[in-house]
């Protein structure tokens, strides 16, 4: 840990995020190398570098880390200068009123509310001549038989239901005066359904069906239906469960869970989407190791930072208990673009995912270097490592920030072949 040196700003005199992010850059300048500041403040390389070209924000957990690391006795006051550089919160504006009523579709005025032209205080309410009460109430002749049962203002008519004709009630009206008041066929009693076939006392928000719409009986007017509808949407269903159980057939054939499978060798490794072929430079390990290193391929990415995904392949699957591995490592005659050029450290790093089926070898997309890693020159060594090793090499190369040639030895691996290129 390095003592902050008596030229630098201090957290009091911050005043601007700018000076903030000054304050913070100082303190990193400490190191030279993006690494070790990752490795000593926890952050990753990416954020480092990052903070010290200015392209990120200084977030209370960066500064907290960084000052943390290189200066301690500074955290309390770098904290309240990040809070005081802070612009203020804008507050929330309430909701006007008038928006609120708006937006409550209860507030609005009911068009069918029982005070207007069609409400049930009406004249074809149930308190008119032909309510219940009337001529034509239960204690009349034709409770049982006559056509009020089918036409009263009391029974609720549906707008998809055609109103009653007036003919056949008017047939089946016994002949000879009524002993019960005025005649069941008044028009009166037909006044309810015409209403209701119009609209005039439907809900608010409720959609009204066309008279098409009635016809159809409420059926969907989108999607057919009957015999031959029904068969085509089950020959279109089994269609699609065939599709789907020979795509994932298809899969599994070409990256099959049993790595003993011989298909999987003389199957195609390299896709046309890895469209960068290296030279490869053969190691003398190669001529006595099980299996050589035939073909590879790869796809760089030329972000900020990068990414490359590589897949290659192997005359023979590796041995029981044997996997690939592939080291990345960073030439140091090289440099990256970054403000300061940071040189290449020469390090060893394992790739974190990769796999192995049959004779075919694929490592998925994903970031190499960090941001401003542009102009390194890389070079890739693949290697047969022993299983045992799988997950150890990577998280030592982690802890030590990459592996030197001498820490290579301690695992047992055989390097078969390397390629290079520059990002």
């Amino acid at each position: 840990m390095n003592e902050p040196s008596a030229g630098r700003p201090t957290p009091a005199q911050v005043g601007t995020e700018e000076e903030l992010r000054n304050y913070l850059r100082t303190l990193m300048e400490a190191r030279t190398n993006v690494r070790a500041v990752a490795a000593e403040t926890g952050l990753s390389k990416t954020t480092v570098n990052e903070l010290r070209m200015g392209r990120r924000r200084v977030s209370l957990d960066a500064l907290t880390k960084v000052v943390s690391a290189y200066a301690p006795a500074e955290v309390a006051a770098a904290r309240q200068a990040w809070h005081r550089v802070q612009p203020p919160r804008r507050p929330r504006r309430p909701t006007p009123p008038d928006a609120l009523e708006a937006a409550d579709p209860g507030s609005a005025a009911d068009p069918g509310s029982t005070t207007g032209p069609g409400s049930t205080t009406g004249p074809d309410s149930t308190t008119g001549p032909d309510s219940t009460t009337g001529p034509d109430s239960t204690t009349g002749p034709d409770r049982a038989t006559g056509p009020d049962r089918a036409t009263r203002p009391d029974r609720a008519t549906r707008p998809d239901q055609a109103a009653p004709s007036a003919e056949p009630a008017a047939a089946a009206t016994p002949a000879g005066p009524s002993t019960a008041g005025p005649s069941t066929t008044a028009p009166s009693t037909t006044a309810p359904s015409a209403t209701a076939a119009s609209g005039g006392g439907a809900l608010p928000g409720v959609p009204q069906k066309t008279e098409t719409d009635a016809g159809r009986g409420g059926r969907n007017r989108w999607l057919p239906v009957g015999a031959w509808p029904r068969t085509l949407y089950a020959a279109l269903a089994a269609l699609a469960v065939v599709t789907l159980v020979n795509g994932v057939r298809t899969g599994v054939d070409r990256w099959p869970s049993d790595s003993e499978k011989p298909a999987a060798a003389g199957g195609p490794c390299l896709s046309p989407a890895q469209d960068s072929v290296p030279q490869l430079t053969r190691l003398p390990a190669e001529r006595s190791a099980p299996t050589r290193l035939e073909a590879l391929a790869f796809h760089l990415q030329r972000s900020d930072p990068p990414r490359m995904e590589i897949a290659a392949k192997l005359s023979e699957p590796p041995p029981d208990g044997t996997i690939v591995q592939m080291l990345e490592r960073a030439d140091p005659n090289t440099v990256d673009s970054t403000p300061g050029h940071n040189p290449g450290n020469g390090r060893y790093y394992p790739r974190p995912s990769i796999r192995t089926v049959g004779s075919c070898v694929y490592v998925p997309e994903n970031q190499i270097g960090y941001a401003g890693f542009a102009g390194m020159r890389l070079r890739y060594v693949v290697v047969l490592l022993p299983e045992r090793f799988a997950s150890s090499i990577v998280t030592d190369s982690q802890a030590a920030d990459g592996l030197s040639g001498q820490d290579l030895s301690r695992y047992s691996l055989t390097q078969l072949a390397y390629f290079e290129f520059r990002v």
